[in-house]
């Protein structure tokens, strides 16, 4: 499967592998307005989020409730959270 047939996100999201190693992936996701992933949970993975340009809203559950987040430059999830 190549990066950009990552079947969580739309049309307007786009993944780039940069780099891998045995226990590490570094991606660049292109999140275009409209933009999206579907739900999923990450049990092992940290999620770190830069915005290079533009706004990007981050949604996920925290103890049920939704929580939004406006990232304007960096943002990080731990594992075990749904996004």
């Amino acid at each position: 499967m190549s990066d950009e047939d990552m079947p969580l996100a739309n049309s307007k999201v786009h993944y780039e592998t940069l780099s891998e190693g045995r226990n590490f992936k570094v991606s660049k996701t292109t999140v275009h307005a409209g933009g999206e992933t579907q739900w999923h949970h990450h049990t092992e993975v940290k999620d770190r989020f830069v915005a290079v340009h533009g706004l990007l809203t981050v949604e996920f559950k925290e103890r049920g409730a939704l929580k939004k987040v406006e990232v304007r430059d960096y943002f990080e999830l731990n594992p075990g959270v749904n996004t």
